[in-house]
Parts: structure tokens; C-alpha cells; sequence
């Protein structure tokens, strides 16, 4: 196997944000992650895989089906959703990966009403050939099939987040899923593989069928959370070990602080810094990281950007309670906090402010997760918060800071 480190490398081969295929070079082993998936791929049931946009699944299962040489395709669910039926998305599908293959079959119509398909017939016959069309999923499975062999195989149904609010979309998946164990499809030996943002999946399949009927047919795989700080520490590292650029370890954490420990937003992130160091001929410096954060957060979080405007204080409050709230949750490293965890952040970074105040931080948190701009929301079980979108912590950690006076604000370039 070649040394990777033997040959010179581009900015854009080394830092793949959205490379559709896995980067050998960068990908970061997560082997309990892959040893549970590989176990459960080569099961009966069907698969989900979730976790919160940019940590790592695509490129996760892509990594594991190659390793096991399972033989799969995806259809993308937005797909679905633009085109108004999962059968729509599996036709499309179907025509994109095998043009030729035909949706129809020959029939014969007998006098006595029976019908009876034929791979070939002399059409010179008296008999009368109606044709009646294949059903999507029956053809895909069909061709999936064949290419596969004996092997086990999977069709991957991807962004199940873009289904989500169509009752009659997540309907039909349910139904598919069911219909999966029917003699006519379950021949074909293919099964599913669901991927999508929510933790709760399985419960809006559920939604559609008994509880116990989707159970017994689904496993979920552990969540594909953001990569630890030791993983997120290899990869930057070794990206810029790559280019041949220095970063000293000081930088490489301040990286890793404004990117969350999100696999695509550090390989986003890397590669603007890498391209401005590759110009400029020099090591990572404080002035190309600080330039670098500025345009990547101009360039991707415009949509985050006016989220976080909206609930900023409108007002200049003594306090500025609310900012101070949402700094807060800019410094939490959790995924899923409670109100006990905000406010320990609060009186924290606030300390002269909130000094034998009482908080109302129920309250804020509350406000926050309602509203046209909400910036977190409940999880599905229990009483924790998470951010509507993992950008929004990362913007805020980016966009404001603590000054003189106690409170939050943005810094005057983002104003």
C-alpha cells in the first residue's frame, strides 16, 4: 500500500467536505460504530442509520459496505419528496442506473381468463399479449439482484430528514417495509438500509403500523454523533501533515472549538485555511485562521446567521439575560442539555451579572424553541434541548463575545 505521505497533494484532495466518495486518506476509523454496523448489514433486518447532518454516516456506510464487499444502491428520499412517491424516486432511480431495463412484461391472455407470463412467445400466434407494467421496487430489487449475486444487498434510502412532515411519504416507506417480508419481494434477498438526521425513525414509521411490527424489522445502529477530540485532533493534523503546512497544536484547537467537532465542517473549514496558507506560502497563522473563520461563516451559515439575529436581545437590556443565555449555549459541549446544564454555563462565563440573581432560564430556553426562528428544540424523549441545527452553535461561537461590561454581543465584523 502506498505511503500517503510519499507524494504532494492539493488543498482540494486532502480537505473533501462533500466528496462522494470516501477520502482513504482522511477517513477517521470510528470501529465500534463499524463493527456494530458491520454485524447488522449482514443480518436479517432492516437498517437505521442516523446522527446529525455532517458527522460522518455516508461516508460511514460507504466505508463498512466496501470493507464487507456488500453490493447496494442509494435512492435519495428528497427525491421522493420532489417527485411525490417513494415508487416515483425508485423509477427514476431505476432508469438512471440501467436505462435499458424494462418496467413491463409480456402476458398472455388465455380464452380461459388465466394469466401466465412468458420470458419469450411467437407473436405469429393467435393468442392476444397485453402488456402489464413491473412495479418499481420489484424491478430494482430485481436488478440489484443480479448484480449482486449471491451476496447479501442493500437499497439505501437516504435523507429520511426530507420526508419528514409528508404523513403519506413516511406511509408508503412503512408499507414497503412490511411488504419486504411478502414471497414476492422477499425472494430477492434485499433489504434495507434507512439514513437519515432524527433519532426517532423507527417511531415515525411506527406511526403507520404497530410498534411491534416495525420493531421486528428494524435495528438501529448506535447514533453517528461528531467525532471525538481525539479524532478531530488526528484529522487536522494529519490533513496538514499532508500539505505540508504547519499548524501548531494551540491553532489546531482553536479549529476544532469553531467547527464543533463536525467532520464536514472541519474538512470545510480546513480547506479554506489550506488554500489561503497554500497562497500565501506560510504556516497557519492567527491572521489566515481569523480570515479564514470570517469568510467560511459568511460563505455557509447565511440561513443560521439570521436565525441567531432573530433571537438576539432587540434591546439594549442592563443584562442582555437572553444573549448571555445564548452565549452559553455556545460554550456547551454537549449534544443534549437541560436547563440546569445553561444555566451552569451562565453563571459561569457571567459570573459578575448573575451573582445571587435568579435565573429564569426555563423561560428563555422556552422562548428560544419557539417562534418562525427557533433556535433549539425538544428532544423526542424527555426534558433535554438540542440545537435546531448543529451551524447554530458554531455560528455562535463565532459571531459573539464577552465584553467589558458583562454581557453578549456580536463582534463588530458581523454587525
Amino acid at each position: 500500500m502506498m505511503n500517503p505521505f510519499s507524494r504532494k497533494y492539493l488543498p482540494t484532495e486532502v480537505f473533501t467536505p462533500r466528496a462522494a466518495t470516501v477520502n482513504e486518506n482522511m477517513y477517521v476509523d470510528r470501529s465500534d460504530l463499524e463493527a456494530v454496523l458491520k454485524k447488522h448489514a449482514v443480518g436479517t433486518r432492516h437498517l437505521i442509520i442516523h446522527g446529525e447532518s455532517g458527522n460522518g454516516k455516508t461516508w460511514l456506510y460507504k466505508k463498512v459496505f466496501a470493507d464487507i464487499d456488500l453490493p447496494y444502491l442509494v435512492v435519495n428520499l428528497a427525491n421522493a419528496s420532489r417527485l411525490g412517491s417513494l415508487q416515483a424516486a425508485l423509477k427514476d432511480k431505476l432508469a438512471k442506473r440501467s436505462p435499458d431495463e424494462r418496467l413491463s412484461q409480456k402476458v398472455i391472455q388465455k380464452s380461459g381468463g388465466a394469466s401466465v407470463q412468458v420470458i419469450s412467445a411467437d407473436y405469429s400466434d393467435q393468442r392476444i399479449f397485453e402488456m402489464v407494467e413491473r412495479e418499481p421496487l420489484e424491478a430494482l430489487m430485481a436488478l440489484l439482484r443480479r448484480e449482486a449475486g449471491k451476496k447479501t444487498a442493500l437499497i439505501v434510502l437516504d435523507n429520511f430528514e426530507q420526508i419528514i412532515g409528508n404523513r403519506a411519504l413516511i406511509k408508503e416507506l412503512s408499507d414497503a417495509l412490511i411488504l419486504l417480508d411478502d414471497d414476492d419481494y422477499a425472494k430477492f434477498n434485499v433489504r434495507f438500509c434507512i439514513v437519515g438526521v432524527p433519532s426517532d425513525i423507527r417511531d415515525y414509521l411506527a406511526e403507520h403500523s404497530a410498534i411491534e411490527t416495525v420493531a421486528n424489522r428494524v435495528v438501529e445502529i448506535p447514533e453517528v454523533a461528531r467525532l471525538t477530540q481525539h479524532e478531530s485532533e488526528m484529522l487536522v493534523e494529519k490533513g496538514f501533515s499532508l500539505l505540508n503546512i504547519a499548524c501548531d497544536k494551540r491553532l489546531v484547537l482553536e479549529i476544532i472549538w469553531k467547527t464543533d467537532r463536525i467532520a464536514q465542517h472541519l474538512h470545510e473549514l480546513g480547506l479554506e485555511i489550506a488554500q489561503r496558507c497554500a497562497m500565501a506560502g506560510s504556516a497557519v497563522s492567527d491572521e489566515i485562521l481569523e480570515t479564514s473563520i470570517v469568510s467560511w461563516v459568511a460563505s455557509s451559515f447565511s440561513s443560521v446567521r439570521e436565525a441567531l439575529d432573530h433571537n438576539l436581545n432587540a434591546r439594549d437590556t442592563k443584562a442582555g439575560r437572553r444573549n448571555q443565555v445564548i452565549y452559553a449555549l455556545g460554550c456547551l459541549k454537549l449534544e443534549d442539555f437541560k436547563y440546569t446544564d445553561v444555566e451552569e454555563a451562565v453563571r459561569k462565563e457571567f459570573s459578575e451579572s448573575t451573582r445571587g440573581v435568579t435565573l429564569n432560564v426555563v423561560q428563555t430556553l422556552s422562548a428560544l424553541a419557539g417562534g418562525d426562528f427557533p433556535l433549539i428544540k425538544r428532544v423526542p424523549k424527555g426534558d433535554a434541548y438540542r440545537f435546531v441545527n448543529p451551524k447554530l452553535k458554531i455560528a455562535i461561537r463565532v459571531i459573539l463575545h464577552k465584553v467589558s461590561s458583562g454581557k453578549a454581543e456580536k463582534l463588530p465584523r458581523f454587525t
